[in-house]
């Protein structure tokens, strides 16, 4: 698919296009959703260009504690969907990430390959630390009542709770 095909952007030819605007890609593979955001950066401002959520395969696919194949096949589908889309942005960065979906499943390893070989996506599974530094880092700069405080992020499949002192985790 060309820029000029992609049905989530307007029909914009590449010359009428800002050179300075770069694009950022993530997809959070989350317990209950797969979740795929655009970012446009242009002059130092940060917006969202797509959002674009499915329902995540691992609360439907998994049995005894692991994903079936069934549900890494239909995953794979999915993240080359998504592939395609940050393709057709031409994103400068792209990253895709799981959380608790894939850490508390006994064949995290099998689904990793597999989207690997199949797909050529690396997908990195965050530890419940990284996860609660991500989600800190995500909200720090925002219009926080204070400077210090107790930040929860409950999810569908972990929760994290991070004390802050000046805007910075207390451990």
């Amino acid at each position: 698919m060309n820029k000029n095909d992609n049905p989530y952007k307007s029909n914009t030819s590449t010359s009428d296009m800002d050179s300075t605007k770069k694009y950022y890609g993530i997809v959070d593979l989350g317990s209950n959703v797969l979740s795929l955001k655009i970012y446009e950066e242009e002059n130092n401002e940060i917006s969202i260009a797509l959002t674009e959520d499915k329902t995540s395969v691992t609360a439907e696919y998994k049995e005894d504690n692991e994903l079936s194949q069934e549900g890494i096949n239909q995953l794979i589908t999915i993240l080359k969907d998504f592939d395609g889309i940050l393709n057709s942005y031409n994103v400068d960065q792209k990253y895709f990430f799981a959380t608790a979906s894939l850490r508390k499943i006994d064949n995290t390893d099998e689904v990793i390959t597999s989207v690997k070989n199949q797909s050529g996506i690396d997908l990195h599974v965050l530890t419940g630390e990284e996860e609660a530094k991500v989600g800190f880092d995500a909200v720090k700069f925002t219009d926080l009542t204070d400077d210090n405080g107790l930040l929860i992020d409950l999810g569908g499949g972990s929760c994290e709770v991070i004390p802050f002192v000046n805007k910075t985790p207390y451990p």
